[in-house]
């Protein structure tokens, strides 16, 4: 029994190139459970098998037969071609595609939303926050780790860095929680 590894190994590649370059695409840096990690592999890995073998199909009706290794190699180009497309196309698409299909049915849209905190720190900036609950102020600094899944950060102090001397960039407000978080950016250098 002739076994090739690197051929055995390329064919597991699919699902893990796909994940990186989402990751890349999106700039997640935050490692992930293993529970979610294995079911995004799948996902890329059962998208990228599924459009090869109609690809292959679609050969072989032409009467180009594809062998093995090509079948490996168009399994890795359609996961990295998912990686990269998923997060600026397909990730709309899929949802107004699920949506056409609920309204067909007389069922609700779904909505795939980042919080506001994932919007602002998807430009892989350093944030500056003051958070002021009841009008006063409970915390400052800058945004070192957030999670988004339980809405939470934490600020670290850094000497010489106040919000005086920077800009105000922008204020987010949480209406039920009567919680304000002024975000401030350094001044350029023009500006002063």
């Amino acid at each position: 029994m002739d076994i090739n590894i690197l051929q055995n190994a390329a064919q597991l590649a699919p699902g893990f190139i796909g994940v990186a370059l989402n990751k890349l695409m999106i700039g997640d840096i935050k490692d992930e459970q293993l529970n979610t990690s294995v079911l995004k592999y799948f996902l890329y890995m059962g998208a990228s098998w599924l459009a090869t073998q109609i690809m292959a199909r679609i050969c072989a009706l032409a009467d180009f037969a594809v062998n093995e290794p090509a079948m490996t190699t168009m399994s890795i180009i359609t996961a990295a071609l998912l990686g990269i497309l998923w997060p600026s196309y397909l990730c709309r698409k899929s949802v107004d595609a699920a949506n056409a299909i609920n309204t067909l049915f007389g069922k609700n849209k779904i909505f795939l939303a980042e919080s506001v905190l994932e919007k602002i720190h998807a430009d892989n900036e350093a944030h500056y926050y003051e958070v002021y609950r009841a009008g006063k102020l409970v915390a400052a600094g800058w945004c070192e780790h957030c999670d988004y899944s339980e809405r939470a950060f934490s600020l670290r102090k850094i000497e010489g860095y106040e919000a005086g001397d920077m800009q105000e960039v922008r204020n987010i407000v949480w209406q039920k929680e009567d919680m304000i978080l002024k975000e401030y950016a350094q001044r350029e250098e023009n500006d002063e």
